[in-house]
């Protein structure tokens, strides 16, 4: 199996790899999507996925940033620390770390469905005719 490369992606940099491949803004894929769950199932499903992992790591995102300024507020300069403090200190340390886990781990699964897969992936509206097998079993 292929490695994957490093991961240190944003959110608004896995958006742009998204519309790059799909040709379209995030919020016309989101509304694609929506209205045409069945009128290509491997695109829809791939694209429902990539929306799906996209705003989790927003989302993961905008958690780091919270947990890390309430850290930076209990731990700024001149500030006295009380008994009460030490536990909001560790318990915002592992609400960092989760955070920082799960961004991780969305820019990782974004990262892997944004690979090679997709340069051949059509746009949304105008599917690309795909040579199919035949679908008759036989037994």
């Amino acid at each position: 199996m292929k490695a994957l490369p490093a991961v240190d992606h944003h959110a608004a940099e896995i958006q742009r790899h998204i519309e790059a491949a799909y040709g379209y803004s995030l919020d016309r894929l989101r509304e694609y999507d929506q209205t045409h769950p069945i009128a290509a199932p491997t695109l829809t499903v791939l694209l429902t996925v990539l929306l799906t992992v996209h705003g989790n790591l927003a989302l993961a995102e905008g958690a780091v940033e919270f947990h890390l300024e309430r850290l930076r507020t209990f731990v700024e300069p001149g500030r006295q620390l009380g008994d009460v403090d030490t536990s909001h200190i560790l318990d915002c340390a592992q609400r960092l770390a989760q955070a920082h886990a799960a961004r991780k781990a969305h820019t990782a699964a974004a990262t892997a469905l944004l690979g090679p897969r997709l340069a051949t992936t059509a746009t949304p509206g105008t599917p690309r005719s795909a040579s199919r097998t035949s679908s008759t079993r036989t037994r």
